[in-house]
């Protein structure tokens, strides 16, 4: 359950429309339920209520695995492409109703008992007004910056659509596969967009070894021209993933993480079947 200090609470509009935006996908959610999206709780009637204290209650679906910052690095490269086709479909369903999500990280990633991924914090999403938004002040958006597009990060009255999610995937992509964060070299000076792009690459070519399918992906999809970006159909049909990851993926078939355990002694899910 999640609970959100309406009366006192929250000190801006732009704060009240957030708690808004979550609760509108949330319902949208309980009547056209997603596998990769987090979901409300549909064993109780009312899933989201105002206390007489002013405080909103909403109720969701329990994920025993934690969030996906726990595994990365700890995955095998089939389980990041399994996951990777896991997100794409989230993002697909958002991106169909018009969405953009702003903060796709590992932390807003919930894995569930059986080692399936859903999105969650649908705060940060915003609806596109004529195919478009735009970012008027620093603090109009919810980001967190290593893992925000370019477009988002140089600052205000920014023009932006869905482009910037698929920006985050790729940043996802690489702290998966090599389990260091994006543009994390240890040290506090500042380094170019381009340098810690090189940076990640370098270091997802090396843990990939011969076979370059993933870097290559990563390497259309961190591209600091959204124009340039590669889109969810795109991913979708590059031939890194497997055919049957997505149908397998769409029918919520036995796709699981390796046994890398997770907060609370939680084990989730067992090694994937023989291919």
């Amino acid at each position: 359950m999640k609970v959100v200090r309406i009366t006192g609470g929250l000190s801006s509009a732009y704060d009240y429309r957030c708690v808004i935006t979550e609760v509108e996908v949330l319902h949208r959610l309980g009547d056209d339920p997603q596998a990769f999206l987090l979901s409300p709780y549909m064993g109780c009637e009312r899933r989201d209520w105002l206390s007489p204290f002013g405080d909103l209650h909403i109720l969701t679906r329990y994920y025993a695995g934690g969030t996906l910052e726990c595994y990365l690095g700890r995955l095998s490269h089939r389980e990041v492409w399994l996951v990777t086709a896991e997100l794409v479909m989230g993002l697909r369903w958002l991106h169909t109703q018009g969405y953009v999500h702003h903060d796709l990280k590992p932390a807003n990633i919930l894995v569930d008992s059986a080692g399936h991924c859903v999105i969650s914090d649908f705060n940060s999403c915003k609806r596109l007004e004529n195919g478009k938004l735009r970012r008027c002040t620093a603090d109009d958006v919810v980001i967190t910056q290593n893992y925000a597009a370019p477009e988002l990060v140089d600052g205000r009255d920014a023009e932006y659509d869905q482009s910037v999610d698929i920006w985050s995937l790729g940043v996802v992509m690489s702290e998966l596969l090599t389990g260091k964060l994006f543009g994390d070299e240890g040290s506090s000076t500042k380094r170019s967009l381009s340098q810690m792009c090189d940076d990640a690459l370098s270091r997802m070519a090396a843990v990939e070894g011969a076979c370059s399918y993933m870097v290559n992906l990563a390497c259309r999809i961190l591209v600091e021209d959204p124009s340039e970006r590669m889109s969810l159909d795109s991913i979708s049909r590059y031939p890194g993933f497997d055919i049957h990851m997505w149908v397998i993926g769409s029918a919520l078939g036995p796709l699981c993480l390796a046994d890398t355990g997770c907060v609370q002694g939680h084990q989730v899910g067992r090694r994937l079947a023989e291919a």
